[in-house]
């Protein structure tokens, strides 16, 4: 693995035993990494940076027709949003779990960003390569790893964002998650993919944290 690799996301059941009671689920893109470009309105974050960043998953074509990973991607952020995440993950029972085809890569965007959280961060596994993407693969991983925290522990808390894999207005009849016991104590946030986590969402988020 490389320096900055991720590992899997351990047992929920042996962190809650370490005393960490509140996970926040990160996917990447349309979440921190906006695909607008100019000005934004005051209600999201403008990006401050803009660089790009190697594609972990590129592999040269030898033929025309094969599918195309570009070698490099562009990634934009807000230095002030990265900011309002590190405070919400600044104590010893929060944990960063990223859902995200970055997967394991995220360790380097972390730290190209200047994402720093108290404790590690892990990754949640799903789907067998960057092309296996299906939502319902995310909402699956989600559940497997979460079933039953509730039972374990009744103030443990998390909170999903992902762009694209929430439907917010029917998450609670999806196959793979209305089982899962946690979701009394779980916020879905769906940000606008075009320009990631809004200000309201971010008050909504630290409002259900705990911490506003």
């Amino acid at each position: 693995m490389g320096k900055h690799t991720l590992t899997p996301l351990p047992p929920v059941k042996s962190l809650l035993k370490k005393g960490i009671t509140r996970f926040l689920v990160l996917d990447y893109d349309g979440v921190f990494n906006s695909s607008a470009r100019g000005t934004f309105k005051k209600q999201y974050f403008n990006p401050t940076h803009h660089e790009r960043h190697p594609n972990p998953y590129y592999v040269k074509k030898t033929r025309y027709w094969e599918d195309y990973e570009p070698k490099t991607y562009e990634l934009a952020w807000s230095a002030e949003l990265v900011s309002a995440i590190n405070d919400m993950v600044s104590t010893a029972d929060t944990l960063v779990v990223w859902l995200t085809t970055w997967r394991e890569h995220m360790g380097a965007v972390m730290q190209r960003m200047g994402l720093c959280f108290h404790n590690e961060a892990y990754y949640l596994p799903w789907g067998e390569d960057n092309r296996d993407w299906h939502h319902a693969k995310k909402r699956t991983a989600f559940h497997d790893a979460f079933y039953g925290v509730s039972d374990l522990c009744s103030t443990a808390k998390a909170i999903w964002v992902d762009d694209e894999a929430l439907d917010v207005a029917s998450v609670q009849i999806d196959d793979s998650l209305k089982n899962t016991l946690i979701r009394d104590n779980v916020l879905l946030v769906k940000p606008d993919y075009r320009y990631g986590i809004s200000r309201a969402e971010l008050d909504t988020m630290k409002h259900f944290w705990g911490n506003s």
